[in-house]
């Protein structure tokens, strides 16, 4: 085995986001968080992590087609919190002390641009 990924359903505080809805009536956003995300040593560098975040980002939108989804979590190790803003993953200010940093990828501009959903579709849009 190469790497894995690992997903489950969580939620984030609407006021840790900086990019949420104006009118939100709820305290938290639906998402999906990326428990786990690993590549063996042996393959490391080799964009294989890369390709395994697109993959949960994938699966990520073909379960929002079912659910409602804002955005996707992960738990970051302080030493990959540089891989996941480069892909556009965006820290929770309030909690980047702690030895897991939570970040968050709002996914409605990818639904949005992949044209996913058709117009009757509101997940949380």
């Amino acid at each position: 085995m190469v790497g894995f990924f690992t997903l489950i359903a969580d939620t984030i505080e609407a006021k840790a986001v900086i990019d949420g809805l104006e009118h939100y009536e709820y305290r938290k956003y639906p998402g999906v968080k990326i428990a786990r995300l690993a590549v063996d040593s042996r393959f490391e560098r080799k964009e294989i992590g890369t390709y395994l975040l697109l993959a949960a980002i994938g699966k990520t939108l073909s379960v929002c087609e079912n659910i409602g989804c804002r955005y996707i979590l992960v738990d970051s190790k302080k030493e990959s919190i540089s891989f996941y803003q480069k892909n556009e993953f965006k820290l929770v200010e309030k909690y980047k002390d702690r030895e897991f940093v939570p970040m968050y990828l709002n996914i409605q501009p990818i639904i949005a641009e992949s044209g996913s959903f058709d117009s009757n579709d509101s997940f949380l849009s």
